[in-house]
């Protein structure tokens, strides 16, 4: 669920090369071993309940521990495991990484609980998982987390007075979540903190280190259901504090390695949560630079250890493309499992008519932006899955550049050449327009004689209006949260809500494939039925898929064992400072 602004977060590291201030003035932190400084954002949450998009996930996954996790992982060609957790920052994994040789992935690990339960079928057909809440788990204050906790706030998450987004797409099989979701039941969660009345009929608490959590009939199949408990909404947080006095957010207590020991509008500084259960990090202290100003300069003056290459830095991008330049052996590009793109709000004109939004779909030069505009740092997205996600596919063709087909679909349309205004929404603060945006805009005008004309609005306003559905037409991107195609094709399912399918799609074939696939057990017929999904909604075109990304950035040599993971999971717990 984690949403990208388009372009101003979909090359999320390439964009922080202008997101940082100055580093600390005691000298330069090329000579200081304990703290790592990251060029970075501010978050619009720190509640992991309410987490929709990657910045405020980049700091929440560090603070908050769930009862399972994604640990980042490399797989052979052969699609055999070779390296989880730890083991993939080692200096030869991650040298064999960078050759081609392994690709990034991620597995379901236990996390606050002691081992992934096997399901147990019940009766009527629900299907329950007993989880035990490791003994040494604690937040950071010193208290034990216990099953209380977990059941709190899975409640929490649930009650729709929080205004969770995600409860719905990752919460959703437990009984009673979608109940509590549209407001059939009130919550009744007890102000006590060793006394907690969960409404959810699909969470108990068996005892103080035992819950169980039970799914619907015929929902999800066990090894999805593991996965979707990796979001951050399933994360458990301190009811004394989510429902005392002031801003919790500010110190929260946390349950993960990391805790934020500062918080102001320039920077967010945590260090090692000394009661976390898991591998202690090594490094002492990890500062992000929050307030703007170019990075690369520092970069080379030893001031930051990181700096994104972006679209402009060609004189740099072609440096550290040569692999003869210094700068090269410095230099990660990777691609993640992002897809940006333009969504259409299926119900309104003209949008509601799919030989509108597929004229619209094939008068855009994907090739071009990603060859020319992007300078390689992206490739051309044909479908909806992206590269490393199982099911993706390489050799798709989708929805091709043909302007002539273009003009000709427009023209059978019901609207013809007498299109209504057609206006597309940015989240912006007043700059430009990126490049990108209005090289696409100049196509459909170009190809179809179409004026679009361009609104911007600022980046929280923008996902809260994206929420109700409110744009005509509007550019994102979505970044993968678990290796699943179902984390993709959930965004359009009809009865979703708006905040979940912005484009208010609805295809009732696609509804039932999803289903299917969602509880098939055989993964090449879940795969199969996945690519009839993907051909279908291509073709419906309530997205015009654009380009996925790549990660595209600079490491200073003494850092070790960091790489950019393809899903933004985190690595910096594993992360230390050796010799250059």
């Amino acid at each position: 669920m984690r949403k990208l602004a388009f372009l101003a977060v979909a090359l999320a590291l390439v964009v922080s090369a202008c997101s940082s201030n100055p580093g600390p003035s005691n000298g330069p932190v090329s000579q200081q071993r304990d703290t790592l400084l990251i060029p970075s954002g501010e978050p619009l949450t720190l509640d992991p309940h309410l987490v929709t998009d990657a910045g405020s996930h980049g700091y929440t996954v560090l603070l908050y521990a769930k009862l399972v996790r994604l640990e980042p992982a490399f797989y052979d060609k052969n699609g055999e495991l070779v390296a989880v957790g730890i083991d993939t920052t080692k200096e030869d994994m991650i040298a064999r990484l960078q050759k081609g040789e392994l690709t990034a992935s991620a597995v379901v690990v236990p996390d606050l609980a002691e081992a992934i339960p096997s399901p147990v079928v019940n009766d009527n057909g629900t299907v329950s998982y007993t989880f035990t809440i490791r003994e040494n788990a604690k937040f950071s204050n010193g208290r034990a987390v216990t099953a209380n906790d977990m059941a709190y706030s899975l409640d929490r998450a649930a009650d729709p007075r929080t205004r969770s987004s995600t409860a719905e797409l990752y919460l959703g099989d437990i009984v009673g979540v979608m109940d509590m979701q549209r407001g059939r039941i009130i919550n009744r969660v007890s102000p006590q903190q060793d006394k907690v009345t969960i409404d959810l009929t699909g969470v108990e608490v068996l005892d103080e280190r035992t819950i169980r959590i039970t799914t619907l009939a015929n929902s999800v199949s066990p090894e999805l259901f593991m996965m979707k408990l990796t979001y951050e909404v399933a994360s458990v947080v301190d009811k004394v504090q989510t429902e005392g006095p002031g801003r919790w957010t500010d110190r929260p207590n946390s349950t993960g390695p990391w805790i934020m020991v500062k918080r102001d509008v320039a920077e967010i500084v945590m260090e090692p949560n000394p009661n976390y259960f898991g591998h202690k990090p090594e490094i002492k202290r990890l500062v992000f630079y929050i307030s703007g100003g170019s990075t690369f300069l520092r970069y080379q003056n030893g001031e930051v250890h990181f700096t994104g290459v972006g679209v402009d830095d060609l004189d740099v991008l072609k440096d550290v493309r040569d692999p003869s330049s210094e700068l090269s052996r410095q230099y990660f590009e990777m691609t993640e499992m992002t897809t940006s793109y333009i969504g259409f709000n299926t119900r309104t004109p003209p949008f509601d008519d799919p030989l509108v939004r597929q004229a619209f779909a094939m008068a855009v030069d994907k090739e071009s932006i990603a060859r020319d505009i992007l300078q390689n740092l992206a490739i051309p997205a044909k479908g909806i899955l992206p590269p490393g996600m199982p099911g993706y596919r390489p050799d798709y063709k989708g929805l091709e550049y043909n302007p002539a087909k273009a003009r000709e679909l427009l023209a059978q349309s019901s609207y013809g050449n007498n299109l209504p205004r057609i206006k597309i929404t940015i989240s912006g603060s007043g700059s430009a327009p990126s490049v990108v945006l209005q090289s696409i805009v100049q196509f459909w005008k170009s190809n179809l004689g179409v004026e679009v004309e361009i609104e911007q609005v600022d980046y929280a306003t923008f996902l809260e209006q994206l929420k109700k559905g409110t744009f005509q037409m509007y550019s994102l991107g979505w970044v993968a949260d678990y290796p699943d195609p179902d984390n993709y094709f959930m965004k359009f399912e009809s009865w979703r809500s708006s905040a979940n399918n912005e484009a208010r799609y609805s295809n009732e074939e696609v509804d039932a494939l999803i289903q299917e696939a969602r509880i098939e057990m055989d993964p090449q017929k879940r795969l199969q039925l996945y690519r009839q999904i993907e051909d279908i909604v291509v073709s419906d075109a309530p997205w015009i898929t654009l380009f996925h990304s790549k990660d595209s950035l600079l490491v200073k040599p003494f850092i070790c064992g960091y790489y950019p993971t393809p899903m933004g999971i985190s690595i910096l717990s594993y992360v230390s400072f050796c010799d250059s």
